[in-house]
C-alpha cells in the first residue's frame, strides 16, 4: 500500500482490488482512482477482526458513520461492504474446516 497526498494506493499486482491476506479481493484495475484512506483502513480492519467485526466499530476505526462508510465502500470498490465482511468470514471459515479425507484418517475410516 502506497501513501500519495492523503489517498491510499493499493499495491499494484496487475490482477485488480488489494489482497489482505485472504485472497477474496484483488487491487482495482490501474486506472481505478486510488480507495481513500477510510476504505483503505476498513479492509485492514475486517482482515485483522475477523470474525467479530461489527459495522459500528468498523466505522469507528474508519472515522466514518457505518452508513457513509457503506457507501463510500461500494462506491470505491464495486462490493457491498456488510457482503464483503461476510466473504472474509466465509474464506477464514473454509479453511478451518477440514477435509473429508482428514477427517477419515483422524476417524481412522478407510478410504473407499
Amino acid at each position: 500500500m502506497v501513501k500519495s497526498m492523503g489517498k491510499v494506493t493499493p499495491a499494484g499486482n496487475g490482477i485488480g482490488l488489494r489482497s489482505i491476506g485472504t485472497g477474496l479481493i484483488v487491487n482495482p484495475p490501474r486506472h481505478a482512482p486510488p480507495l481513500s484512506t477510510a476504505v483503505a483502513t476498513a479492509i485492514d480492519y475486517v482482515g485483522a477482526n475477523v470474525p467479530s467485526v461489527r459495522l459500528r466499530n468498523l466505522g469507528l476505526a474508519a472515522a466514518k458513520s457505518p452508513h457513509c462508510l457503506s457507501r463510500l465502500f461500494q462506491r470505491e470498490t464495486g462490493l457491498a461492504l456488510k457482503g464483503f465482511i461476510n466473504r472474509v468470514r466465509r474464506g477464514r471459515a473454509t479453511r478451518c474446516v477440514p477435509s473429508v479425507e482428514d477427517l477419515r484418517q483422524v476417524l481412522r475410516i478407510p478410504s473407499r
